[in-house]
């Protein structure tokens, strides 16, 4: 169910609409998933980024900098998607907008997590980034 309210590489994606960016992030799957969800939901995303490029591992605060300055945009459009509340921990201490995603194996959020949104499956998540 969709509610609003470690890995060393992450994908940025312009949407359409003006200033709107889209972040996903993985592991070894990474190549598995990203063609995945752009074959599956046509998100075009344009650029891979490794946190190698500022010599950190998340949660450093480098790491998701980059991500901000490579989109260009201010980090409350920026949105980070992980299994990982850890990951997403960091990214919201940037300002970016978090979504957790269930996985199998994964580190859930705490009962004091406050994500922007929480998806059961990675099919939720490409249904909230497509709806129009």
């Amino acid at each position: 169910m969709a509610r609003s309210g470690s890995s060393s590489h992450s994908v940025t994606h312009r949407s359409r609409s003006p200033g709107a960016t889209r972040r996903s992030t993985g592991s070894s799957r990474r190549d598995i998933t990203v063609p995945g969800l752009n074959a599956h939901a046509g998100l075009g995303f344009q650029q891979a980024l490794s946190s190698e490029t500022v010599l950190a591992c998340k949660p450093a605060p480098e790491v998701y900098q980059l991500a901000i300055d490579t989109a260009g945009c201010p980090p409350e459009r920026v949105l980070m998607v992980a299994a990982h509340a850890w990951g997403l921990r960091g990214a919201q201490a940037t300002g970016m907008r978090t979504a957790y995603v269930q996985r199998p194996v994964g580190d859930p959020p705490a009962s004091s997590d406050v994500f922007d949104w929480r998806f059961d499956g990675l099919g939720e998540l490409i249904t909230a980034l497509t709806v129009r």
